[in-house]
C-alpha cells in the first residue's frame, strides 16, 4: 500500500513540477523585466487583442478591419476584450497575458502526458516536459499573447488522442486529433503542415485510411465552424490576408540568421559573432539530428513527431518571414523528440546514457534561459508612461495611433470603438494587403507613398494621435503633416499630438473639415 501511494504521488509530483517551473519560467521574465505586467508587451499582442476588441463592438476581421492570420486566437481572446470593456483596457489585456503564458506553462504538462501515453518512462517524459518549460523558444514567445502558445496546445491535444491505442476508440480518436490539428489551422496557416504529416502518417498504418479520413473530416469541420462563418462574410479579403499576402511577404533576415536563430543563443545572450555563430549552428544541427536518431527507436507517435518537427524545421527556414518568437512553432514536437531520445535503452544502468545526454542538454537550456531573464530584463516588457500621457489627454472623441498598445494602455481603446472610431488594428498590416504595392520585392513603409498618405489621413482623422517610436516608418512629407500639429506631452519614444488645421489663419477649412472642428468645440464645452 504505501508503495501504491508513493507511485501515486510521483505519477501527480511530475506533471506539478514541470508546470511550476514553466509558469515561474513565463511570470519571471515578464517580473523581471522594466515594464512589468502592465508595461508595452510589443506590437503584435496589442494587435491580436485590439482585433478581439474590435470583434466584441461589431467589426468583422477582413471584412472591416486587417487581419493576416485565422480568427482562431481572436475568438479566444473575446472574452478578455470583453473583460476590458467592462473594467479598462489594460485589464483585459493583462489578463489575455496571463492567461497565454499560463496555456503555454499547461503545454509543458501536455508534453509529459503525451510522451508517458506514447511509451516512454516518467523520467523521459518528465525531461522532455521540462525542456518545454524551460527552453527559450517557447518561455520568449509565452510570455505574451501570441499565435504560436494556442497553436502548440491544439497540437498537443491532437497528439493525446493520437497516442491512445486502445482498438475501439482509434476512430473516435483519430476524429479528436483531427478537430485540435483543424483549430490549429484555424490560430496560425502554417499548422496545415504538420496536419498534412499525420493524415499521411496515419494513412500509412493498419486501417489507417479510414483512421485518416476520420481526421480529416475533424479537421475539416473545425475549420468549416471556425473560419467559415468570416469566410462568408468576406471571402476573397480573407483568402488574400491569410494566405496571398502572407506568402508574398519578404523577410530581410538571411538564412545564416535563421540557422543561429534555431538554436536561441543568440536572441538569448546577444554575444556570438563572427565565425562562432556558423559553429553554434552547426552544433545545434548535429545535436538536433542525434535527438532525431535516438527518438527513431522509440517507434510509434515518437517517429510522427520527428518527422512534424523536420517539416516544421523547413517551414521556418523558408517561410517568407521570420522572428524569433516563432521558435516556439517547434517547440511541442521538439520537447516530444527530446522526451523518446531520453527514453532509456534498458533497465541496466549502463544502458541510461541516453537518459543522462539529453538531461544535461535539458540543463543546458534551463542555464541559457535563467542567464537571459538574468541579462536581458529590459528587453521583455518596456515600460509605458501611462500616467504621464492620461494627464495631457485632450477631451476629444477620438483618439489615433498606427500602434494600437497605446490605446489599451492608456483605457481608450474600447471607448474609442463604441465611439465608432476608425480602428485599422494592424497598420503594417496594410502594407501586405489593400495599401501593398505590387511588384517582385516587398516596399517598406517608409518608402511607400500609398500607405504614407493613408497615414497621414487616419492619424489626423480624430482629435489626437500618439506615435511610438513609429517616426522611423514615417517619410518627411508624413513627418512634416504630424509635426504640423500640436505636441501636448512627449516621454521617451512616445509623443501625443492634438490635432487642429494648419496655417488655419491663412487657409480657410473646407466646409466638411470646418463641421469636424465645430463637433470637436461642441464635444469639448460638453465635457
Amino acid at each position: 500500500m504505501p508503495a501504491v501511494r508513493m507511485r501515486a504521488r510521483l505519477a501527480l509530483l511530475a506533471p506539478m513540477s514541470v508546470f511550476a517551473v514553466a509558469f515561474v519560467m513565463r511570470l519571471g521574465a515578464v517580473a523581471l523585466s522594466r515594464g512589468g505586467l502592465s508595461g508595452d508587451y510589443g506590437y503584435d499582442p496589442s494587435v491580436y487583442y485590439t482585433a478581439a476588441d474590435a470583434f466584441v463592438y461589431g467589426r468583422m476581421p477582413y471584412r472591416d478591419f486587417v487581419l493576416l492570420h485565422p480568427p482562431g486566437l481572436m475568438l479566444i481572446l473575446a472574452p478578455f476584450a470583453e473583460l476590458g470593456r467592462l473594467t479598462t483596457d489594460s485589464t483585459g489585456f493583462i489578463a489575455g497575458n496571463l492567461a497565454l503564458a499560463t496555456l503555454g506553462a499547461f503545454n509543458a504538462v501536455l508534453v509529459y502526458l503525451v510522451a508517458r501515453r506514447m511509451g516512454t518512462r516518467r523520467v523521459a517524459a518528465w525531461i522532455g516536459g521540462m525542456f518545454y518549460a524551460v527552453w527559450y523558444g517557447a518561455v520568449y514567445a509565452e510570455l505574451s499573447i501570441r499565435l504560436e502558445p494556442l497553436g502548440g496546445f491544439a497540437f498537443l491535444l491532437g497528439m493525446l488522442a493520437l497516442a491512445d491505442h486502445r482498438p475501439d476508440r482509434m476512430r473516435r480518436d483519430a476524429v479528436l486529433a483531427g478537430l485540435a490539428f483543424g483549430f490549429a489551422v484555424s490560430v496560425k496557416a502554417w499548422w496545415i503542415a504538420p496536419l498534412v504529416v499525420a493524415a499521411v502518417w496515419l494513412a500509412r498504418t493498419p486501417g489507417g485510411l479510414r483512421r485518416a479520413g476520420a481526421f480529416l473530416v475533424g479537421a475539416v469541420a473545425t475549420v468549416v465552424v471556425v473560419d467559415g462563418p468570416f469566410f462568408a462574410m468576406a471571402p476573397s479579403a480573407m483568402w488574400h490576408m491569410i494566405v496571398t499576402d502572407q506568402l508574398g511577404r519578404t523577410s530581410f533576415v538571411p538564412f545564416l540568421s535563421r540557422s543561429l536563430a534555431l538554436t536561441t543563443l543568440h536572441d538569448a545572450i546577444r554575444s556570438i559573432h563572427g565565425q562562432a555563430r556558423i559553429a553554434v549552428s552547426l552544433a545545434f544541427a548535429v545535436v538536433l539530428v542525434a535527438l532525431l536518431a535516438a527518438a527513431w527507436r522509440s517507434r510509434g507517435l515518437a517517429r510522427l513527431a520527428g518527422v512534424v518537427l523536420v517539416v516544421q524545421v523547413v517551414v521556418l527556414v523558408r517561410s517568407p518571414s521570420f522572428f524569433g518568437f516563432y521558435l516556439d512553432y517547434l517547440a511541442p514536437a521538439l520537447a516530444l523528440v527530446v522526451a523518446a531520445a531520453a527514453q532509456p535503452a534498458g533497465r541496466r544502468l549502463r544502458n541510461w546514457y541516453a537518459t543522462g545526454l539529453v538531461g544535461a542538454l535539458v540543463a543546458a537550456a534551463a542555464c541559457i534561459t535563467t542567464v537571459a531573464l538574468l541579462l536581458r530584463p529590459a528587453d521583455f516588457i518596456q515600460p509605458f508612461p501611462s500616467d504621464e500621457l492620461a494627464d495631457s489627454l485632450p477631451p476629444v472623441r477620438c483618439i489615433m495611433t498606427i500602434s494600437p498598445m497605446a490605446l489599451i494602455e492608456l483605457d481608450v481603446l474600447s471607448r474609442d470603438l463604441s465611439h465608432h472610431c476608425p480602428q485599422w488594428v494592424d497598420s503594417t498590416g496594410r502594407t501586405y494587403a489593400m495599401d501593398a504595392l505590387h511588384g517582385p520585392h516587398y516596399v517598406r513603409r517608409r518608402f511607400n507613398p500609398r500607405w504614407q498618405a493613408d497615414v497621414r489621413h487616419y492619424l489626423t482623422s480624430g482629435g489626437a494621435f500618439v506615435l511610438m517610436g513609429d517616426f522611423g516608418s514615417l517619410d518627411a512629407q508624413t513627418l512634416d503633416a504630424v509635426r504640423g500639429n500640436k505636441l501636448l506631452t512627449k516621454h521617451g519614444v512616445v509623443s501625443l499630438y492634438e490635432v487642429f488645421p494648419r496655417d488655419s489663419r491663412l487657409t480657410r477649412p473646407s466646409p466638411r473639415r470646418a463641421e469636424a472642428i465645430r463637433a470637436q468645440e461642441d464635444h469639448r464645452r460638453i465635457d
